[in-house]
């Protein structure tokens, strides 16, 4: 007879195909440190889960589903010999150590505890990473027959000790569900939880635990939010404060109907905070979720003084609470939603935002400091860099030498330069005019500091000293390329080397946003200047960049940029390319478009015959719509010379001439047109002699 497992672990899947390999694949480790045994039920899969469930699990077995998760739970636990049982989701995947799941099971001291509890890791990014939300799902119990799940959905077990449940804080099993699931699929789901919810409801209007899953589905729309979030709010006003559901149950009904409340500006917002400040206020869920979200509600009455006031309470109330997070029984109840470093993060920057506008600088300097900047959201790191942009000078360079200049100075352990880079560029576009406020950035290292600096001068001089302590123009920010660009000095190499798709970015910048651009690309493009291939690539892509930016010219500039784009455009391509590439098509249907456009613009300003420098003109535009504005100009140039060139042979014809041309004109008008007899006479040759000067009457 085989020995009995220690551990079962027990599944219910169906059309999981997604995820149901990643999960079975990260149990590999626990199933080779401890006897175990995998049992999978199918509800009714119609991909291929079930061959992928037959590949890991000892026993697999169909049961037809009939609405309700705790029979086929229960379906799964009957077939399980273990002295433990765990039950986990497809869509969850084990990713720390199992030894503290091991040290439970094979640990005989252990068997006095009736269940325990892992850490349920809700992602809120497939990539798992980012935002979360830790809930201590009790999942792991030992195994007796009085043991059963019960509930047609959000099941729960019974006949368990909670008071003989141990923590294991270090096993985590992260949960992507939430995040891969689409709009149209979270709605039925949420849809049908509902339904089965609302029956469970029906029979049981008293249970607390049924009203929070009501609560936790009704995310479908303002009105279920609004109308469940009424019912938990009415339903805990009326319990008894000396019960299990009135301590545990009843605030985390509070907080999710306040979470709803917030989202969706109802008008008992305010009265509802009072009532669980008032009455709930030692509860987990009210010191931590509910502070996190009155502090969020202050903000966005803008009550600045109540919003940073609340911020500091709520962060009072996660160092005071650390350890309760993950082993308090609140936290087998439901996931505490704003305890994250991310949440933290986001209430750190409304205390220093309100601070900010309460007058109180200290207060803001403290809370933008612990803003972890290298494990944060994009938006809260440019929200954090706004606040610096807003402050004084003097306290812009204390939060930026204690909190930013560190991280760039280690940039291989600062994941969000790209982020931070960003930031600056927008906020060093040629539109900006608050010069305090690109100041607070000049003492930022390396090229960032120097970037800024020059954004601030209109001393050549300076611009160009500074210029030649920069290491890379790589990322060169938009204000300080112009002031660089407007010098008459020259201008160091490295300058004409700055990456093709960025220049595009700084020159688009630029043509928005200043005045005397048009100036600027005549000084840069002038055929003297171009004294090497870097700075005749850079010409071309600077006029490139100005046609294609979809602006409208006119005046001198106009007339200029057409002959200025056909030299640059024949000098460069002439350089780059050898003959056999332009006239291989297979290679040449490769290059780039701008450059195919240009090569058939060449050819067409080139060309003498009118139709072929149409059809070129054509076939550019198909390479490279964006240039379009540069055809309409030559376009309009050579309606020009067909007029001039027609007026010219107007008046060089004879008197008698144009008197022909006249009669045949009288004939033609007394024709209906395509008639039989005016196609003839446009096809003698008395007309063709005179057709021109026909056209022109």
């Amino acid at each position: 007879m085989a020995a009995q497992p220690l551990l079962s672990i027990g599944m219910i899947v169906k059309n999981e195909s997604r995820c149901l390999e990643k999960c079975l694949n990260a149990l590999t480790p626990l199933r080779n440190a401890v006897s175990c045994e995998l049992v999978i039920a199918d509800t009714g899969s119609t991909d291929n889960t079930k061959e992928i469930a037959a590949k890991y699990a000892d026993t697999l077995f169909d049961f037809p589903w009939v609405n309700d998760f705790s029979k086929a739970r229960n379906a799964v636990m009957d077939r399980c010999k273990g002295k433990w049982f765990i039950t986990i989701d497809a869509d969850e995947y084990l990713e720390s150590s199992p030894d503290e799941l091991v040290a439970l099971v094979t640990n005989e001291s252990n068997m006095k505890y009736s269940c325990a509890t892992f850490v349920k890791r809700n992602y809120s990014s497939v990539t798992l990473q980012g935002m979360y939300n830790d809930f201590s799902a009790v999942r792991i119990v030992k195994l007796t027959p009085q043991v059963r799940y019960s509930g047609a959905i959000h099941e729960k077990l019974n006949n368990v000790d909670l008071n003989k449940c141990i923590s294991l804080p270090n096993t985590i099993f992260a949960h992507d569900g939430y995040a891969t699931i689409d709009s149209n699929l979270s709605k039925q789901k949420a849809e049908r939880n509902l339904k089965l919810l609302e029956i469970e409801y029906n029979k049981n209007p008293d249970d607390a635990t049924i009203i929070l899953q009501l609560l936790e589905s009704a995310h479908i729309s303002k009105n279920e939010k609004y109308k469940k979030a009424t019912l938990g709010m009415n339903f805990v006003k009326k319990l008894k404060n000396n019960s299990t559901d009135w301590k545990y149950i009843a605030p985390a009904i509070a907080r999710k109907a306040l979470q709803y409340a917030v989202m969706e500006s109802f008008i008992e917002t305010s009265e509802w905070f009072d009532w669980v400040f008032k009455n709930l206020s030692d509860s987990l869920f009210t010191l931590i979720d509910v502070t996190y979200l009155y502090t969020q509600f202050c903000y966005q009455k803008e009550d600045y003084i109540s919003a940073e006031k609340y911020g500091h309470i709520y962060a009072d109330n996660i160092n005071k609470n650390k350890n309760r997070l993950n082993s308090s029984v609140e936290s087998m109840i439901s996931a505490m939603l704003f305890s994250h470093t991310l949440s933290q993060n986001n209430i750190a920057i409304i205390i220093a935002k309100s601070a900010l506008k309460n007058g109180n600088t200290t207060s803001c300097l403290d809370a933008l400091k612990t803003v972890d900047l290298s494990d944060t959201l994009p938006s809260t790191i440019t929200e954090w860099l706004t606040i610096v942009s807003e402050l004084d000078n003097n306290s812009a360079n204390i939060i930026l030498k204690n909190s930013l200049v560190p991280l760039l100075n280690d940039n291989e352990n600062f994941p969000n330069e790209d982020i931070f880079y960003n930031f600056l560029y927008n906020h060093f576009s040629c539109k900006s005019t608050n010069e305090e406020n690109l100041k607070n950035f000049t003492l930022l290292p390396s090229d960032y500091g120097i970037f800024a600096e020059i954004s601030i001068t209109d001393k050549e001089k300076e611009i160009i000293s500074l210029s030649k302590k920069i290491n890379s123009y790589n990322k060169i920010l938009p204000q300080a390329f112009y002031k660089l660009l407007s010098c008459n000095s020259e201008l160091p190499d490295e300058f004409y080397n700055i990456p093709l798709e960025h220049l595009q970015k700084l020159f688009k910048d630029i043509t928005e946003n200043c005045k005397n651009y048009e100036e600027l690309v005549l000084k840069c493009t002038c055929n003297e200047q171009l004294t090497d291939f870097n700075k005749l690539s850079f010409a071309f892509n600077m006029l490139s960049a100005t046609i294609s930016s979809g602006k409208e010219f006119s005046g001198t500039f106009k007339d200029t940029l057409k002959e200025s784009f056909y030299n640059i455009s024949k000098l460069y391509l002439l350089n780059l390319y050898r003959d056999e590439i332009l006239q291989n098509d297979s290679v040449f249907s490769t290059l780039p478009a701008i450059h195919r456009f240009s090569i058939y613009f060449v050819l067409a300003i080139d060309s003498t015959d009118i139709k072929e420098k149409i059809a070129l003109l054509r076939q550019a535009l198909t390479e490279e719509p964006k240039m379009k504005e540069l055809v309409n100009i030559t376009l309009e140039e050579l309606q020009k010379e067909q007029k001039k060139l027609e007026a010219e042979k107007q008046l060089s014809a004879s008197p008698e001439l144009v008197e022909l041309a006249k009669q045949i004109k009288v004939m033609l008008d007394n024709y209906p047109e395509n008639s039989p007899e005016l196609l003839a006479i446009k096809q003698s040759p008395v007309y063709k002699q005179v057709a021109h000067l026909i056209e022109n009457l």
